[in-house]
C-alpha cells in the first residue's frame, strides 16, 4: 500500500496499491541480491529471449497486399531463424558456463517466465525450501554468468 498526490484534489493523498516487483531481476537487484554485473547479463539474456516471442510486423505501407504479405512472411521467417540462432547461442554459451541443470533454470525463469515456486515445481522441489533452493541457483548462475562475461578470451565470451 502507499500514498499519492490525488490527481483531482491537489491537497488530498489516495491509498494505492503499488506493484514493486516489475519483474524478477528488477526485484533481485532492488533488494542487493544479485550485482550490477548480474543483472546487466540477465537483461541480455532476457532480452535475447524476448525477441524470439517478439511481433512479426505489419502491412503499414499498403499497396499490393499480397506482394507485402509475401514479403512479410518471408522477413518473419528470416527474423525467426536469426533469433533461434541467437537462442542456441546463448543456451549453447550458458549450458558451457553453468551446466545444463543451471541453465535451464535461467531459461525458464528469464525465457519462459516462470516464477521461483513454478521452476521448483518442475524439477520436483515444491515448498519454500524448494522455491529458495531455485532462487539461490539462479543468484549464483547470473553471477556465474557475468563473471564468465567479464573474462578475457574467445573461448569466454558470450554470444
Amino acid at each position: 500500500m502507499g500514498a499519492v498526490p490525488d490527481p483531482l484534489d491537489r491537497e488530498g493523498r489516495l491509498v494505492v496499491t503499488v506493484n514493486y516487483r516489475v519483474d524478477v531481476l528488477e526485484d533481485e537487484r532492488a533488494h542487493n541480491r544479485i550485482s550490477e554485473a548480474a543483472y546487466q547479463v540477465g537483461r541480455i539474456a532476457q532480452a535475447v529471449f524476448e525477441r524470439a516471442r517478439g511481433p512479426t510486423g505489419s502491412n503499414w505501407q499498403g499497396g499490393n497486399v499480397r506482394v507485402d504479405a509475401y514479403t512479410a512472411a518471408e522477413i518473419a521467417i528470416i527474423r525467426g531463424i536469426e533469433a533461434a540462432e541467437r537462442i542456441n547461442g546463448l543456451v549453447k554459451w550458458m549450458r558451457h558456463e553453468l551446466g545444463r541443470i543451471d541453465a535451464n533454470i535461467v531459461q525458464r525463469v528469464l525465457g519462459e517466465g516462470k516464477s521461483y515456486a513454478e521452476v521448483a515445481t518442475l524439477v520436483g522441489k515444491r515448498g519454500d525450501r524448494g522455491k529458495r533452493h531455485i532462487a539461490e541457483r539462479f543468484r549464483d548462475a547470473l553471477e556465474a554468468l557475468a563473471n564468465a562475461k567479464a573474462a578475457r578470451g574467445p573461448q569466454r565470451r558470450a554470444p
